[in-house]
């Protein structure tokens, strides 16, 4: 979301002192979802922290699709909505947030656990390869924005990432499928 201050005050129309503002309630929702989704972890999954990131890492998806629409609407009507634009905004760093957390830390981590390996170096190994994976998107974000923007508008960006967040999703159902196996062997 670094292009956020970008997006709010030339798409939207915010002067850039708004936009600016405005681009810190990713964040600010990004801490109450991660806080939302520990809270579910805890309460009531007991504990499978790779499972409750599954729902949010659809529903972020939903939302950026949501986002993309909202952007087509605009088109179609001539008009910006500015406070529909705060709102997807906010409802992505609330999604988003807990998933980037959990997923680029302990959790390969724990599936290294629930494999039933006590090899440290694999743990690393894995946890290395997925913060890698994580770098090398935030490398190539800055351009390969700006390129989709220039090509499919803003409507195409958002419903891109909502392709890529439902790939992943998909590529997540085996480890949740680890995680439950390892936890219905505990009980």
């Amino acid at each position: 979301m670094f292009w956020a201050p970008y997006f709010l005050s030339n798409h939207v129309g915010m002067d850039a002192s708004a936009a600016a503002l405005m681009a810190t309630i990713f964040d600010v929702a990004g801490v109450i979802g991660s806080i939302t989704a520990g809270l579910i972890c805890d309460r009531f999954l007991g504990g499978r922290m790779i499972s409750t990131q599954l729902p949010f890492i659809g529903a972020t998806a939903l939302s950026f699709a949501s986002w993309g629409a909202l952007c087509l609407a605009e088109k179609k009507a001539g008009t910006t909505f500015k406070r529909a634009h705060v709102a997807a905004m906010a409802l992505v760093g609330f999604c988003v947030a807990a998933p980037d957390g959990v997923l680029g830390g302990a959790a390969s981590r724990n599936l290294c656990d629930y494999a039933g390996s006590s090899d440290v170096a694999l743990a690393a190994a894995a946890s290395g390869l997925v913060n890698g994976c994580g770098s090398v998107g935030a490398i190539l974000q800055g351009g390969l924005t700006g390129k989709l923007v220039d090509n499919v508008g803003w409507s195409g960006l958002f419903l891109t990432l909502a392709s890529a967040m439902a790939a992943t999703a998909a590529a997540l159902v085996p480890a949740v499928g680890v995680e439950m196996r390892a936890f219905a062997s505990r009980v």
